[in-house]
């Protein structure tokens, strides 16, 4: 009677700790993107140039890419309840938009989310294997990975239009709430899951290389960083390029660009659950890989609005139907041990937040140059065909959830 207690008291907590992870991932989704379909105004009204406006989409980015790895030991340092309660708090920063919202509080709010992002997703891991199983892993990773595109898409499709009503340094400010009453629930029902210490000792930097040095590893990093490139600038700047250069009003131009992100959920779902009955790793990474080389520059080099939708949904299935593999791959890569999986986590962020900080500017920059916003684009398009590349070199093993995990 004692054990069935027990096992349904475990059962319930499993779930709030599944809930709060989810939020904790609408939070990152709902801010990653939040400036893009309200950019021209910006511009506007802080009177700063497509480039350095930029920066408010690639900031949080590059505090991800800088704070990927230390934000892993702070991880290993605090434990795991403190550093996601902490990475909620930092998000929770860009509640204040709407009333610091010069352009250097603004960049300022920004990599404060950044920051926060990377401390959230770093310390997911070593909290997920606390609580769940190797199947489980991947569909809870697929569930994380997909209310984030969720938040994305939320942000980027109705953003425009909240702005109107509310304006958009009211409109960047509710969605900041969100990560912070995430925050309260967790210190509610977050605290007494936590039941491990923090580890105080310390990974040695040769032991951060060992972990990474594998060249499976470094070919899956890579094409993470090289499809989250191409992503970044697409959902960065897309609205602006459907308003500028292909004639739609602002409220228009988002809800198409939001097809990206809503395509990702399927992509997700496929990927978290398809592994599940069929297929090996290299399946998805080359169908994924397939998908974003072809959906990718096809967003804006079509004017047809119908194939504009579909190049969309195209890359925005591609873009996210690797990753529930990518991530439980890590995991099982790390052979499951927390600290490790927290280590690697943070390589990661370091290695898409650096490239998710360099291709909106870049974008940005080459258009205050060029005045197209094309040239930029198809530069950032490249990398994104390295995910191809690490279908073709992986080995055709079974996916991480089989029993091979």
């Amino acid at each position: 009677m004692e054990t069935s207690t027990y096992e349904s008291k475990l059962s319930v907590e499993r779930i709030w700790i599944a809930i709060l992870v989810i939020l904790g991932h609408l939070g990152v989704g709902l801010n990653v993107f939040s400036v893009s379909p309200i950019l021209l105004e910006i511009i506007n009204d802080l009177d700063v140039s497509h480039g350095s406006a930029g920066l408010l989409i690639s900031l949080p980015p590059l505090a991800a890419a800088v704070f990927g790895i230390p934000g892993g030991l702070v991880a290993v340092k605090l434990g795991q309840f403190r550093a996601f309660a902490l990475g909620l708090l930092l998000m929770g920063a860009v509640s204040l938009s709407f009333i610091l919202s010069d352009f250097i509080s603004l960049l300022t709010l920004r990599l404060l989310y950044g920051v926060g992002a990377a401390l959230i997703l770093t310390v997911v891991g070593p909290i997920l294997i606390q609580w769940f199983n190797s199947k489980q892993l991947l569909i809870v990773n697929s569930l994380n990975a997909a209310m984030m595109t969720i938040g994305i898409g939320i942000s980027v499709s109705l953003g425009a239009k909240v702005s109107d009503y509310i304006g958009w340094q009211l409109s960047l400010s509710v969605l900041g709430v969100i990560p912070l009453l995430t925050l309260l629930i967790w210190i509610w029902k977050g605290n007494s899951q936590s039941s491990l210490d923090p580890d105080q000792r310390l990974p040695k930097p040769s032991e951060i290389i060992s972990l990474i040095k594998r060249k499976a590893i470094l070919l899956l990093l890579a094409a993470d960083a090289g499809v989250m490139f191409q992503y970044t600038a697409l959902s960065g700047w897309l609205p602006t390029v459907y308003t500028q250069d292909h004639g739609m009003n602002v409220q228009i131009a988002g809800l198409s660009a939001s097809f990206l992100p809503l395509a990702g959920i399927i992509g997700v779902f496929l990927g978290g659950f398809l592994p599940l009955k069929l297929g090996s790793a290299r399946t998805y990474l080359l169908i994924a890989g397939i998908l974003v080389v072809i959906g990718g520059p096809a967003t804006y080099l079509v004017e047809n609005q119908l194939l504009i939708s579909i190049s969309l949904a195209i890359v925005g299935i591609g873009s996210w139907l690797y990753l529930p593999t990518l991530l439980s791959e890590t995991m099982r890569a790390a052979m499951f041990i927390k600290k490790d999986v927290a280590i690697i986590r943070g390589v990661m962020l370091t290695f898409t937040g650096g490239g998710m900080f360099i291709s909106p500017v870049l974008v940005g920059y080459i258009h205050d140059i060029s005045g197209s916003f094309t040239t930029g684009l198809i530069m950032c398009s490249v990398p994104a065909s390295l995910l191809v590349l690490a279908g073709l070199l992986s080995s055709p093993t079974k996916n991480s959830n089989s029993k091979s995990i």
